[in-house]
């Protein structure tokens, strides 16, 4: 649109066309669930990287059967199209697993909020009607709470550890030092699992796929359903932008931001799987771990807050590299003044980032 006819309404001048070719503007959006996009856009790639724990690099085949497993394991638990799964979890594979198991089934991931008080997490599984729970044992006692009384029939936990590599597993359990779960092991849950022969219903684009939760900035947090459609159109439009993004089948996101904050599931790991990028999942958000995780990885693109920014910035080791091969450091989240974010970008031209 020419300059002299925009009227100043982003949502009828839409100036982010201007990042998108003609051909991509064109193209029809995506089609089914969000795990068929998923699939379709890693045809021909199962024995390449899909995740990144710990160093343990797990290929599209291995998190396929992964997911066959948590779906087949979600229907002994009862789970059928139109249910709510809720989710306690941090950025491990079996997060991505369950969330594409959860989809596949045409049920609901309902992703609650790790650091919510008791109070909150029983009300956000009540209000799902939730009978399925799978929480990870760092948050082990808060869902012990919230479900106190509900009914709900199967609680899982699941440990951090579960898809480490050997080494770091071990030194996990040695500093966690986890008691005896109360709950149903992670394992037990897989178990049940192998004598069910499933069957997965037709893909709706507008089924609704997962449950996320505002910060309650305005007032009390709110859960948004997010459909298929909507989510795969986010991965598309991600996938399809030139001048935004430069994003190569094989580079490597790190996925420092926990699955129950929207950008966590929709770019750190929705669009980086369908965008075929190497999903390096790290279960601790906290921004004094970001430096190792970056200087260790390497990242070709990454998604954080201001903060992980700044302990990038004051890190020794950063100062002295090359970032030549950091092509997205998206952050946001939190407030930030402007000239906070002209040191941010400038720091980034002098260490030589491509964008």
């Amino acid at each position: 649109m020419e300059e002299k006819n925009r009227t100043g309404y982003p949502s009828i001048d839409r100036p982010w066309l201007k990042y998108y070719t003609d051909e991509a503007i064109h193209a029809p959006l995506p089609e089914g669930s969000m795990y068929d996009y998923m699939t379709a856009c890693n045809a021909g790639r199962m024995d390449e990287t899909a995740l990144n724990y710990f160093g343990r690099k797990i290929t599209h085949r291995q998190m396929q059967a992964e997911i066959d497993r948590c779906a087949r394991a979600l229907i002994a638990c009862g789970v059928k199209a139109g249910d709510v799964v809720s989710l306690c979890l941090l950025a491990v594979p079996e997060a991505v697993y369950l969330l594409y198991a959860v989809n596949k089934l045409g049920a609901v991931a309902n992703f609650l909020v790790l650091n919510a008080t008791t109070q909150v997490l029983h009300e956000q599984i009540v209000s799902t009607n939730s009978n399925v729970v799978i929480t990870v044992d760092l948050a082990e006692k808060q869902i012990r709470e919230a479900v106190k009384d509900l009914g709900a029939e199967h609680v899982i936990s699941l440990s951090l550890a579960q898809s480490m590599p050997p080494v770091a597993a071990a030194i996990y359990r040695l500093k966690a030092k986890p008691a005896p779960t109360a709950l149903t092991p992670w394992s037990e849950f897989i178990e049940a699992g192998k004598r069910v022969d499933p069957a997965y219903p037709t893909a709706e684009k507008e089924r609704a796929a997962v449950i996320e939760y505002t910060g309650g900035t305005t007032g009390k947090d709110k859960g948004v359903v997010i459909s298929n459609g909507a989510a795969n159109a986010v991965a598309f439009q991600y996938v399809t932008a030139t001048g935004v993004l430069d994003v190569r089948p094989g580079q490597r996101l790190l996925e420092i931001l926990p699955p129950f904050l929207a950008y966590g599931i929709f770019f750190g790991i929705h669009t980086a799987i369908c965008a075929r990028l190497e999903d390096v999942l790290c279960p601790d958000p906290a921004p004094a771990k970001f430096p190792d995780l970056f200087v260790r990885f390497k990242p070709n693109h990454f998604s954080g807050g201001p903060l992980h920014i700044d302990a990038m910035m004051r890190d020794r080791r950063i100062r002295k590299m090359n970032l030549d091969f950091l092509y997205t450091a998206a952050y946001g989240g939190d407030g930030m003044s402007a000239e906070w974010e002209l040191a941010a970008t400038q720091f980034l031209k002098e260490h030589h980032a491509p964008h």
